[in-house]
């Protein structure tokens, strides 16, 4: 269980230097903050349409983040060779990949 704890750490550190996760949650929180703006300017409820924006800026980004940063990380991997020298230890694949999962979720 430390190997996967490590792996996932590990991998949470490398997410968050990534420049295009800065990037991804640049964009939700405009959007974030556009849905006030656009709440001010409506006839109906604001509160409502603040919500509905804000919750459907933070599903949109999320994603995008969760998508964009896996496929960066992937590439990343494959591209430095990185995975060869940690497959090479003594850790099974399953330990590999639930580590790269806890640290991307």
């Amino acid at each position: 269980m430390n190997k996967v704890l490590a792996i996932g750490l590990n991998t949470f550190k490398e997410s968050i230097r990534d420049k295009i996760f800065y990037s991804l949650l640049f964009f939700a929180v405009i959007l974030i903050l556009f849905s006030i703006v656009l709440g001010k300017l409506t006839i109906g409820d604001p509160m409502k349409i603040i919500k509905d924006f804000g919750l459907g800026a933070i599903s949109i980004g999320g994603t995008l983040i969760a998508i964009f940063v896996g496929i960066g990380m992937v590439y990343k991997e494959m591209e430095k060779r990185t995975i060869y020298i940690i497959l090479s230890k003594p850790l099974a694949r399953w330990q590999f990949l639930m580590g790269k999962y806890l640290g991307l979720s």
